[in-house]
């Protein structure tokens, strides 16, 4: 991942303005940021963040929202049963910092700590590369190495390379775990992996309880096509 954090301040961040008490998914609804980025930026959300999509490039920029609010009218939660579950307050500050031990809102920055002990424990290979890079008016900036998702790649696999790849993982300690991915991403990411670095990922999975692992959250590297978690900051909506 080759970032340049000038060039992400200076050109592509510049015009946006973000205010704190207002950057949340209601807010990216109701503006159109297409306007406020370079023609080459594209842009998507989700609940707990925002990405910006440089087009050439092989990063992308995530600033997560800060949604916690006392409004009863929010647009994201609609009708009453949040507020039965929860009380008036969105639950999106469940943020775990697994380095610290702590919570918060910012899901990108436990993302960003999930890599960081993947990878001194042998498993960054597993997951895209999250990094802080700063920020801006007081808000976070990360950038994220830019995969495919795979709900946009065509897989093709015989019959006999998903019994094949089942059979290896119903021996794994998270069987479990294994068998509720796709079963073509499990080809992909069982491939030419030994079977015990596997059950050491998926120990690691459960170890921090990193959840949501569907099929939007992960994907492809763009530069070698390997397989990789995506979105693994266990924000469940």
């Amino acid at each position: 991942m080759r970032y340049n954090r000038n060039e992400i301040y200076g050109r592509i961040l510049k015009n946006i303005e973000i205010d704190r008490d207002e950057f949340n998914c209601d807010y990216v609804d109701e503006r159109d940021f297409s306007g406020f980025l370079p023609d080459d930026c594209a842009y998507a959300y989700g609940a707990s963040k925002f990405v910006i999509i440089p087009k050439h490039r092989d990063y992308v920029i995530k600033i997560p929202f800060s949604v916690q609010t006392d409004r009863e009218d929010n647009g994201y939660w609609e009708g009453d049963d949040y507020i039965e579950d929860y009380g008036p307050f969105i639950p999106f500050s469940g943020a775990v910092y697994p380095i610290e031990g702590t919570t918060g809102w910012d899901y990108c920055r436990a993302e960003a700590e999930y890599y960081k002990l993947a990878s001194a424990a042998g498993l960054g290979q597993f997951f895209a590369k999250t990094k802080f890079i700063g920020k801006m008016r007081g808000f976070p900036i990360y950038v994220q190495e830019k995969c495919e998702m795979y709900k946009d790649v065509c897989l093709h696999h015989t019959i006999a390379e998903r019994e094949d790849t089942l059979k290896r993982a119903s021996s794994l300690t998270n069987s479990y775990m294994a068998l509720n991915l796709s079963h073509d991403f499990l080809i992909e990411l069982m491939k030419n992996v030994d079977l015990h670095k596997i059950d050491e990922l998926f120990n690691f999975i459960e170890k921090y309880n990193i959840t949501d692992l569907r099929s939007y959250n992960y994907g492809f590297r763009i530069k070698d096509h390997s397989p990789v978690f995506t979105d693994y900051s266990s924000y469940d909506d």
